[in-house]
């Protein structure tokens, strides 16, 4: 409901934008769509990565939605020319968006945190009916249910129930039950016990993100997110900067970043997502590198044309980073506060894009230096990303506890 009620905002806004009478109101308006719309791409992504299964996590982050609806955009905004126009265009597609809130479910991770159970067993049934899958007992889910709530660790792989759950996100794979679950009364005494632990856990706040069982991610994944926003930005803010036609190069940008989607998509869950990050962000690193060299040392034609090739290489590479790092950030915190830290990354996300103007130099001849400073963020991202655990294959968690 939370997905929709941003959406709504930024539709009455967007409509209520087109009626100001000054630049002043104008940007208010722009202020609270932007603050919608942020809420939106934080709270979509983190709703579709839990109902997905792990191998789909990371290529669900990397279709290139945001690249196609950009060139989508433009193409507009040739055509319609008027602002009012264009923004009446944007608010009639965010009210179709809004559409599919009669029929799209809660996130079962976020009912089961929530204990809402009757509404968990109505939303897995009709996931299980649409999907064609044979659904466990529902005794089997529930014992599965309270194991979790007692911090019990689950075995997966179990093969007695991953045949006819594969394909469930409950916890991705399905795992053996203690026996101490065998008979009704002790679970349903476990349901009782925990039921107040749960609710505990369920109240997160801003502050859980530094307790033990986060602060390690919470701090090391700043560089990461503030990086990636600033060279991204950096080099779509710089495009006219660089040799050649702006529009064209636009173009060509986004048609490099859709043409390496595949690779974004499939490399993480074959390598893994820590050996992925670090490639893409030292594969910028080295481009960006490469670019200054060019645009200081090389002859004029080399400049034009070695400048374009890398920094175009250097963007599509540190978007899928960002695609990696949000699959990344899912995984990394529990459900319990997986909301809140995609909240903090976006915050941090934020602050590399308002920094990436404030980084072009006003004269070309110095953009050599805006290349090294973003080469060195990247390659130290590298670093960074070798202290962060490997979340390929791993069931995402559910508590603050310590592993």
């Amino acid at each position: 409901m939370t997905i929709y009620t941003t959406l709504a905002m930024t539709c009455v806004i967007s409509v209520i934008s087109i009626f100001a009478t000054s630049w002043e109101m104008f940007a208010v308006m722009q202020f609270f769509i932007g603050l919608s719309l942020s809420g939106f791409v934080i709270l979509v992504f983190v709703y579709m990565a839990e109902f997905v299964t792990r191998k789909w996590r990371n290529p669900v982050s990397n279709v290139p939605s945001f690249t196609i609806m950009t060139i989508v955009f433009a193409v507009v905004c040739m055509l319609l020319k008027d602002w009012r126009h264009i923004r009446i265009d944007g608010a009639v597609v965010v009210g179709i968006c809004i559409v599919p809130v009669f029929w799209l479910p809660e996130s079962l991770r976020w009912l089961e945190v929530k204990n809402k159970t009757s509404k968990f067993e109505k939303v897995i049934k009709k996931m299980s009916k649409l999907n064609g899958k044979v659904l466990p007992a529902m005794d089997h889910i529930e014992s599965k249910i309270n194991c979790s709530r007692e911090g019990e660790k689950v075995v997966e792989n179990s093969k007695e129930v991953s045949k006819g759950s594969e394909d469930l996100p409950i916890s991705d794979t399905s795992g053996s039950v203690n026996s101490t679950h065998k008979s009704e009364t002790s679970k349903n005494e476990g349901m009782n016990e925990n039921t107040s632990v749960l609710q505990d856990k369920a109240r997160s706040s801003i502050f859980d993100l530094f307790k033990p069982a986060c602060i390690k991610y919470t701090l090391l994944l700043i560089l990461p997110n503030f990086t990636m926003s600033l060279i991204f930005n950096a080099l779509g803010f710089g495009v006219k900067a660089l040799s050649g036609d702006f529009y064209i190069n636009l173009l060509i940008m986004n048609a490099f970043d859709i043409l390496f989607s595949p690779i974004f998509m499939i490399l993480p869950n074959v390598i893994g997502r820590k050996p992925s990050g670090i490639a893409f962000s030292g594969i910028s690193g080295v481009c960006l590198l490469t670019a200054a060299f060019f645009h200081k040392l090389a002859s004029d034609y080399a400049k034009t044309t070695g400048v374009l090739i890398m920094a175009i290489v250097a963007r599509s590479t540190i978007g899928g980073f960002w695609g990696l790092m949000l699959t990344y950030t899912v995984e990394l915190y529990p459900t319990v506060v997986r909301g809140l830290g995609t909240s903090w990354t976006n915050f941090i996300l934020r602050l590399g894009g308002v920094a990436a103007p404030y980084l072009i130099p006003n004269d070309p001849d110095s953009f050599f230096i805006c290349y090294i400073i973003m080469a060195g963020l990247a390659i130290l991202c590298s670093g960074i990303i070798m202290l962060l655990p490997e979340t390929k294959g791993r069931q995402l968690k559910e508590t603050l506890e310590v592993e």
